[in-house]
């Protein structure tokens, strides 16, 4: 008999959980949704719009990322040969460029 109260308050206790838990992801929902209101209303008050990425940094076959051990290598490489603090992304895109064509024309030696 305790069992089966002990399994029912344990129940009970999931499911005030489980409506805790969506009660604070809707007020969350809601707070976002305020808050595009708020700016469709007031639309003077913010600009929208979109950036324009130049065709010098599309480059989805360039890896910036890292995650490999040449990755590593390619970041060190791009940071050795711009010798400055801050590196434009055109830069480390060439750069980049640069380390896989050395890196492809060493593996054909």
């Amino acid at each position: 008999m305790f069992s089966i109260i002990k399994k029912n308050i344990d129940l009970y206790k999931l499911r005030q959980k489980y409506t805790d838990l969506s009660n604070i992801v809707f007020l969350k929902l809601m707070d976002e949704y305020k808050q595009v209101i708020n700016v469709l209303d007031n639309k003077g008050k913010y600009r929208f719009g979109t950036l324009d990425v130049g065709t010098g940094k599309n480059m989805p076959d360039v890896r910036l990322t890292v995650d490999t051990q040449e990755d590593y290598d390619r970041a060190c490489y791009i940071l050795e040969k711009a010798g400055k603090k801050y590196v434009t992304t055109e830069t480390a895109i060439a750069l980049a460029m640069e380390f896989d064509r050395n890196i492809k024309s060493k593996r054909k030696d």
